[in-house]
């Protein structure tokens, strides 16, 4: 229920009693064909390792990424030599 109200005019508004169900059906069916439908615009790729590489659809492919060990500090490798346990992490 909603009371709109300003000094010149007043009135309350009531939604349909089946609107409620409608609007409920309405969004699963919206999100059933968004489901369907892109699951069928994905392209499916080709994924391969040779020779250490990643290669996606026969092309080689290179990932720029960044690793982080909360047990090694920079230049240390974390599992190499002993490990300090009274860091305070």
């Amino acid at each position: 229920m909603v009371h709109i109200q300003n000094q010149f005019y007043s009135k309350t508004l009531t939604p349909h009693p089946g609107s409620a169900r409608l609007l409920k059906v309405l969004f699963l069916t919206l999100i059933g064909l968004f489901t369907v439908t892109s699951s069928f615009a994905q392209a499916k790729a080709k994924l391969e390792i040779k020779d250490n590489w990643y290669y996606i659809n026969g092309e080689k492919f290179f990932i720029k990424a960044l690793g982080y060990e909360i047990g090694a500090r920079p230049g240390q490798h974390p599992y190499d030599g002993k490990r300090a346990d009274d860091l305070d992490l």
